[in-house]
């Protein structure tokens, strides 16, 4: 790293463990990197906008509190906090995982993964986990994985990051069109082609704007309500 100044972003929930937050600064300088200190550091530590669901509640807030952590500093972010990074990445901060400098992964810019990007992952930890140490189980990822897997679901940038806020998964919108096509429950703009359709996640409904295409559905839009429609 050639001495390159960079700030260690303490964890909020590192406040009272200072041995954590000293090793993970020793190993940042015998990366070969400068330390320059932020305003909050230590007991002092600031949260980065992640923490008690506050970009559900409040999504303005939370954009504002983490450009604010952004600029508190001058030099690019190192965290121990897998959130940290990805808040900062996503206000455009550069920002490395403190494992991504002693692994020698990813760079300063690597983007934030999305809502759906994030279950995928964890979907293939828990299947390589399974394979490796109780390959005697299956299915790991049978269901709504495999639903994907078989049928592809396009998605603009645009919606992706609007299903991103709203913590909306795209397996779940693919589940349901594929429900609004088996029961022919879905209704159709004659203006646009599009099909309309809606069904049950958890506690709450989503709606789903879409069209069949040749490699499986386009999907134009979609929202969901906390409520439940009875039939």
């Amino acid at each position: 790293a050639d001495g390159e100044p960079v700030s260690v972003f303490d964890a909020c929930s590192s406040r009272h463990r200072p041995q954590s937050q000293r090793s993970v600064r020793r190993l940042v300088e015998q990366a070969g990197y400068e330390l320059r200190p932020l305003p909050y550091e230590g007991r002092r530590a600031q949260c980065c906008s992640w923490g008690g669901q506050i970009a559900i509640a409040n999504p303005p807030y939370t954009r504002w509190l983490a450009e604010k952590r952004a600029s508190e500093g001058e030099f690019p972010y190192v965290t121990s906090c897998a959130n940290c990074r990805d808040v900062f990445a996503a206000a455009g901060k550069p920002v490395r995982h403190i494992l991504d400098i002693v692994l020698g992964l990813e760079g300063w810019t690597r983007r934030t993964p999305g809502a759906t990007e994030r279950r995928r992952n964890r979907e293939h930890l828990k299947e390589s986990l399974g394979a490796k140490y109780w390959p005697d189980r299956v299915g790991l990822r049978e269901g709504r994985d495999g639903t994907m897997e078989m049928k592809r679901l396009i998605v603009g940038p645009e919606l992706k990051e609007k299903m991103d806020g709203l913590r909306l998964l795209e397996e779940d919108a693919l589940a349901i069109i594929e429900a609004c096509e088996a029961t022919g429950r879905r209704i159709r703009d004659e203006d646009t082609g599009h099909f309309f359709g809606y069904g049950p996640v958890g506690r709450m409904t989503q709606w789903v704007e879409y069209e069949p295409c040749a490699e499986g559905y386009v999907l134009h839009n979609t929202y969901s309500h906390r409520m439940a429609i009875e039939s």
